[in-house]
């Protein structure tokens, strides 16, 4: 007997229930499956073969089977841990590169209307249905401060903020879809450390989400709906975590001042399915750079997580007149940490951290709808998904 939908009430998922209510699971009327057709293929019209269905990127075989739990609708606003293996109903599946994934695996899947699913932990997150799979609350799967977005952070990418006072050079910025911004230096902007290098995430073997500086990477997001849509009109977000701010390590009289540190890449987020239709907000900014400290015993300002805008790219921190950190990446590239901007402060502001990667595939032949209200950075170019029969 096939168990009755799930709806998620409460605040925590483990196994989609944690400290929250689950729908008690009761079987169809009649023992038979009664759903509308999304949780199954359509074997008919086509000389007895079953209808297509996707071979998504880097979970090539996850759609061969049927989902085992016909659907999860999120009411409410909660967490969720990739690191616990209860949560991933689909398993979790290892890859060539960390991070691993962690499956999220049912019929449909909703995020409702002005609800917020924060998710954290090392794995990446997939979400894979049969039938339609709508995300029209918000998705937030980002980094914050050094804390890593869910498969984010397994690389390392920018210079390390070195040196204090007039030696201090700040922190490169974590490089991904673009090269991330180098460090201030106490005389020059962008003279400090260099920023990390820019990556082709659609040539990698695996799934990652942003690399890390000092800021956190960004979160590794599929979103991946194996016979029917993707529907974005809410809002995913999966920005860099933003800079540490320089700081006086020696209290006292006594100067130990010590730059701003870069900011982390934003991550990456895949849309899959036979359509896509996107009317809401896709974010993968960079965070913002830390900047320099101002004065004896005195801490700057640390730089912004990845902005959830397509108008405003993450600020670095600001404190005058210690250096400030660089924005991050946006639809433009990171800037670079600036130069303290008085003689009376010496140390400089650590580089942003680069945008990541927003990718949508659908099989051949198959124009997705792509009107976000907005995007940032820009999505790619639209890509092939291979499909099965």
């Amino acid at each position: 007997m096939r168990p009755s939908s799930r709806v998620i009430r409460g605040g925590f998922l483990v196994l989609l229930a944690g400290c929250g209510s689950v729908a008690p699971e009761q079987p169809d009327a009649g023992g038979a499956d009664s759903g509308d057709g999304d949780s199954a293929p359509d074997s008919g019209g086509d000389g007895g073969q079953t209808s297509p269905y996707l071979e998504p990127r880097y979970l090539p075989d996850i759609c061969d089977q049927l989902a085992t739990l016909p659907s999860l609708e999120i009411t409410t606003t909660a967490s969720f841990d990739t690191n616990l293996d209860a949560s991933c109903t689909g398993g979790v599946v290892a890859q060539l590169e960390k991070p691993d994934i962690c499956v999220v695996r049912y019929g449909t899947f909703t995020l409702d209307d002005a609800k917020t699913l924060t998710v954290t932990g090392s794995r990446a997150l997939a979400i894979v249905t049969d039938g339609d799979l709508q995300i029209v609350g918000t998705l937030d799967a980002a980094a914050h401060a050094g804390a890593n977005g869910p498969g984010g952070g397994t690389r390392s990418s920018g210079g390390i903020s070195t040196g204090s006072n007039a030696a201090a050079k700040g922190g490169g910025g974590a490089g991904f879809r673009q090269i991330g911004g180098d460090g201030g230096s106490a005389t020059q902007n962008g003279g400090g450390a260099a920023g990390g290098p820019a990556l082709s995430a659609n040539g990698l073997a695996s799934l990652i989400g942003g690399p890390k500086s000092d800021g956190g990477g960004g979160g590794a997001v599929t979103l991946i709906s194996c016979r029917g849509a993707v529907v974005v009109s809410g809002t995913i977000g999966v920005g860099g975590g933003g800079g540490i701010a320089g700081f006086d390590v020696i209290s006292g009289p006594s100067l130990g001042e010590i730059a701003g540190y870069g900011g982390g890449a934003g991550g990456q987020v895949l849309l899959q399915g036979l359509d896509v239709r996107v009317t809401g907000s896709l974010f993968a900014n960079g965070g913002g750079g830390g900047s320099g400290a101002p004065a004896n015993d005195l801490a700057g300002d640390p730089g912004d997580d990845g902005s959830f805008s397509s108008t405003s790219c993450t600020a670095g921190g600001v404190r005058s007149p210690g250096g400030a950190g660089g924005k991050g990446g946006c639809g433009a590239n990171p800037q670079s940490g600036q130069a303290p901007s008085s003689s009376t402060a010496t140390t400089p502001g650590g580089g942003g951290g680069s945008a990541g990667f927003l990718f949508v595939y659908v099989p051949e032949g198959v124009t997705p709808t792509l009107l976000p209200a907005e995007v940032s950075p820009a999505l790619s170019p639209t890509l092939i998904a291979p499909t099965r029969r």
